[in-house]
């Protein structure tokens, strides 16, 4: 009996300790790709394609690695949105159209949002 209660208490303390981690993880990824997103957004708007290209080209180099992380404990769809709108917004800066590379700025922090909210730590994720 005894060893069956400090069993369960270490898997509850790993499970905790690994559901924080997961979602203090997803969190920073969110701000940092919202924050490289903001200038993305503010060199769209001022006209400078070389750098929004060259920013959009660094970022998807750096989620291709965190989105094989995310893979390991978020759900395969939502990662693949946030893929498939970065690689969107790309070919819209590829082709200088800014209505659409606004609309997909917008895609993919709502994806990324998406991921944070479903990984948050709270009671609702939980049960």
């Amino acid at each position: 009996m005894r060893s069956m209660i400090i069993t369960v208490a270490i898997c509850l303390v790993l499970s905790l300790g690994l559901g924080v981690f997961c979602s203090l993880y997803t969190r920073k990824l969110s701000d940092d790709y919202q924050q490289q997103m903001d200038a993305i957004t503010s060199a769209l708007n001022a006209g400078q394609w070389k750098t929004a290209l060259d920013r959009t080209r660094n970022m998807e180099e750096k989620w291709e690695n965190h989105a094989r992380i995310l893979s390991l404990f978020t759900d395969h769809a939502q990662v693949d949105a946030v893929s498939f709108s970065l690689a969107q917004l790309r070919v819209s800066i590829e082709e200088m159209e800014k209505y659409h590379a606004l609309l997909y700025v917008a895609e993919f922090c709502e994806s990324l949002a998406l991921i944070d909210s479903r990984d948050a730590f709270v009671l609702k994720n939980i049960l």
